[in-house]
């Protein structure tokens, strides 16, 4: 028995990238009935080279394959496709350089070899060729197994990329800064708090210029999650279409349907402050919104709050200064209408 390295959860990390249980599931006998199907014509010709691999034997186009175990073959390299699903998310999960050294060492060799074992006959056959399919695949499943080898061969090589730009020290750098945002985060919504409930002009300006410089701070620690070659690598997951294909084969789904994307983004990039008009800020998701929200776009200066604040205070002074002339205005005795009056 083959003692795994465990993750930090207990899990092995042998097995690849963990996003099936078990070997991929299909169906021989519809695979090969749907091949029958689409070779009727063929084997209506009674090619001698063809009558032993249709009847249990073996082709005799040079290589001796045989149907069985090339429906076996096939779907062995879509296996070896499948462990490499989610294997940055495994990678994460190491608990020590020497764990993760040799867990990734593991998945560039299940990557590579399954790169070889792609270049099976069904896109590369020729008379001799033991290695992939017969020949006769070729003229089948090309059309529609051909495009799927290429999407797996080109994201496989680009994830082997992806995995050789990894370390363990950028990963623990990645979670220390994780952890240090998350308490910035926490430092600003209790700072805000406070700022809401502290009455004082002058406390309650040192409050928003602290909550400023988190933001800054905040936001300089997402920059460093950005550009952490972990947060570069992006996520893949090959059931889809391996899903798909396998049913072309069985005949159960079109073989014209394209295959679907194997790779996404990373969805683990930090959170960012707006930076420019139109853009709502979801930083803090509990942060409520208003004029003293410093995440809030186009938001205004202190200064500029300032200056409003001894605007509003001097349009009321000259109010009051107005309205108190009207009174005394209307509380003075009237001016007589004719002049004569006084005399």
């Amino acid at each position: 028995m083959v003692n795994y390295p465990q993750s930090r959860g207990g899990r092995n990390l042998g097995s690849g990238g963990g996003s099936r249980v078990g070997a991929i599931s299909y169906d021989s006998s519809a695979i090969k009935n749907s091949f029958l199907i689409k070779t009727k014509s063929r084997r209506a010709q009674n090619d001698s080279r063809d009558t032993g691999y249709f009847s249990g034997g073996r082709c005799g186009w040079g290589a001796g394959h045989n149907f069985d175990e090339d429906v076996q073959k096939l779907v062995g390299v879509f296996n070896k496709v499948a462990d490499m699903s989610n294997a940055i998310a495994s990678l994460k999960e190491c608990s020590s350089s020497e764990q993760f050294l040799t867990h990734k060492n593991s998945l560039l060799a299940k990557a590579n070899q399954a790169l070889t074992e792609m270049n099976i006959g069904a896109i590369e056959s020729n008379v001799g060729y033991s290695g992939g399919l017969c020949i006769i695949w070729e003229d089948y499943t090309s059309s529609f197994l051909t495009p799927y080898i290429t999407s797996f061969t080109n994201d496989l090589n680009s994830q082997i990329g992806e995995i050789n730009g990894l370390n363990y020290e950028a990963l623990v750098e990645l979670e220390k800064l994780q952890l240090e945002q998350q308490q910035i985060k926490n430092e600003i919504e209790e700072t805000y708090r406070k700022h809401e409930a502290e009455t004082d002009p002058n406390k309650k300006a040192e409050l928003y210029q602290h909550m400023m410089n988190l933001k800054k701070e905040f936001d300089e620690v997402g920059q460093k999650i950005t550009a952490n070659p972990w947060n570069k690598a992006n996520n893949y997951d090959y059931s889809n279409s391996i899903n798909q294909l396998i049913a072309m084969l069985e005949g159960k789904a079109n073989p014209n349907s394209s295959p679907p994307p194997n790779k996404t983004p990373n969805p683990n990039v930090p959170n960012q402050t707006p930076t420019g008009p139109g853009r709502s800020s979801n930083f803090p998701p509990n942060y409520p919104g208003g004029k003293n929200n410093p995440f809030q776009p186009n938001q205004p200066s202190q200064n500029q709050s300032q200056l409003d604040q001894q605007t509003m205070i001097i349009f009321a002074v000259v109010a009051l200064a107005i309205i108190f002339l009207l009174m005394n205005q209307k509380d003075s005795p009237s001016r007589p209408s004719h002049y004569d009056d006084y005399y």
